[in-house]
């Protein structure tokens, strides 16, 4: 027997690295608020809302003079929900990952498996916060310890997160070149036109 998760709307929290830092990027930190209703002690697993994280990369180079930014190789989209990274299993424990919400009783295992996990929610039901992360950053020499020159080169992401109904769209852009460094984390998705703008 399996009962259904009821999700709220997802929020994405962006926190951008250290400005001047080794690293440049953001940590992304999306909440998902979900509900399971108690199913009984028949009842085994949870239908989970289906879950995606499309992103495509578009590599910028600067040319030799300094003078123009170059489009180069584009990567994706690619569905990272689908792979063997950070992102894709902080989704597939959701269940066993909820030991750490303070709404996980105090007489339920401290270290489920991910299966027991759903089962305990399932039989009980439970309120929690799913929380899934990225780190998307890209190495800046300049500011390394022993500093080197910029890397000349550019990074668009954009991103495509769907939870269930509801879809998220932004667009991350890292820059490390001899014309400045930029990390920002745009609303919506921007196209290579469009994300030329900001390139300095």
């Amino acid at each position: 027997m399996s009962c259904r998760m009821h999700i709220r709307e997802p929020v994405l929290n962006v926190q951008p690295y250290s400005q001047h830092g080794p690293v440049l990027g953001h940590t992304l930190e999306l909440v998902i608020r979900a509900t399971v209703p108690a199913g009984g002690r028949f009842a085994s697993r949870i239908e989970a809302s289906p879950f995606s994280w499309w992103e495509t990369i578009t590599h910028w180079t600067l040319n030799a003079a300094g003078t123009q930014w170059v489009r180069g190789q584009v990567t994706g989209p690619v569905d990272q929900a689908q792979g063997n990274n950070n992102t894709a299993n902080f989704w597939r424990d959701r269940y066993a990952n909820a030991v750490d919400d303070p709404n996980w009783p105090r007489n339920w295992p401290r270290n489920p498996s991910n299966a027991q996990a759903e089962s305990l929610i399932a039989q009980n039901g439970l309120g929690w916060s799913i929380r899934v992360y990225d780190n998307p950053g890209m190495n800046n020499p300049r500011n390394q310890r022993t500093p080197g020159s910029p890397r000349n080169l550019a990074r668009s992401v954009e991103f495509a997160i769907r939870v269930g109904p509801y879809l998220i769209r932004k667009t991350q852009l890292l820059v490390s070149s001899s014309r400045g460094d930029r990390q920002m984390f745009l609303d919506g998705t921007y196209d290579a036109a469009n994300i030329a703008q900001y390139l300095p």
